[in-house]
């Protein structure tokens, strides 16, 4: 929850078990892609919401991604 997610590749994120006891729970995420184009558990991210899973997570294509930005996340991880 609450993760900044850039991906080498467009399509899934949050790889897990998708139904039953243990689903895999997330969200309020920040996803990067390099179009932004996000799937989870085999349909688009926001078909998924819709479906009341992954609330609050967002996607974007690298282009709302600045340098600035990649190396302000990487600062806040390494506590810098």
């Amino acid at each position: 929850m609450n993760n900044i997610v850039v991906q080498d590749n467009d399509g899934n994120y949050a790889n897990g078990a998708c139904s039953g006891d243990g689903k895999t729970v997330v969200g309020n995420n920040t996803i990067y892609t390099p179009t932004g184009r996000v799937t989870e558990c085999g349909t688009t991210l926001a078909a998924w919401q819709a479906q009341g899973n992954d609330p609050g997570t967002t996607n974007h294509s690298y282009a709302d991604l600045t340098d600035a930005m990649l190396l302000g996340y990487a600062r806040n991880v390494l506590g810098m």
